[in-house]
């Protein structure tokens, strides 16, 4: 018994009786015949970004902050949309570094036909008269005369949270010379109780000009 095989494209004889290679092209469906799921995810409106300044105190200690944002509600008519302003509370924990973002699902801006939005915090550093943040360490520049680098000094730091630290300085200071404080940085965030390093870095004031006598003594004191 022969075995007949067709050789013929069902889509070209789609395409002649129905003008195109897909007969559900006129009702609509771009050629799927699967209609959208009805579990798919909704459309969204793009999420409110917010930076939010803090001092580097806040990031050490924590805080909390009430901060005011500005976004669209529906109208009660839903015919369209309005601005509201809406007080955020954001507890900023210790440890806290630039970037660090804090989402609130859903509380920002509404649209008639979408989701709303998320608001979204982003945790900027303010600039700080005295430290310097370097991951969990804080740096802190002091400047001293010529003596105090080379007979030592006791330097006075106040600490972020209001202590003042007496810092003896024993050794000779040179170019680039680093003094550690262990634990007196900034809290890591997944363990506040753990603190980085203070370092200390100097800045040496050199006198403008010296007498014929201060050269001198200075030859008779200081080696070759």
């Amino acid at each position: 018994m022969q075995r007949w095989t067709s050789q013929v494209n069902p889509r070209t004889v789609f395409a002649e009786f129905f003008g195109s290679d897909s007969p559900f092209m006129d009702f609509g469906l771009n050629g799927n015949i699967f209609p959208e799921s009805p579990n798919a995810k909704p459309k969204q409106m793009p999420a409110l970004d917010v930076n939010l300044y803090v001092s580097l105190e806040e990031l050490a200690l924590g805080a909390t902050k009430k901060v005011k944002v500005v976004r669209q509600v529906v109208t009660d008519d839903r015919k369209g949309v309005r601005p509201e302003e809406t007080i955020f509370t954001v507890e900023v924990r210790p440890g806290w570094k630039e970037g660090t973002k804090l989402t609130f699902p859903a509380a920002g801006d509404e649209g008639l036909d979408a989701q709303p939005g998320d608001v979204v915090f982003t945790i900027r550093e303010k600039p700080h008269p005295h430290f310097v943040r370097r991951k969990n360490d804080l740096v802190y520049t002091a400047t001293i005369s010529l003596l105090q680098a080379l007979v030592g000094t006791i330097l006075s730091i106040t600490t972020l949270d209001g202590r003042v630290l007496s810092i003896p300085v024993t050794e000779i200071v040179s170019p680039g010379t680093v003094k550690i404080v262990p634990g007196e940085g900034m809290p890591f965030a997944k363990n506040p109780e753990v603190k980085g390093n203070l370092l200390i870095e100097f800045i040496v004031n050199y006198p403008t000009s010296l007498t014929l006598k201060q050269k001198e003594q200075l030859e008779t004191i200081l080696p070759k």
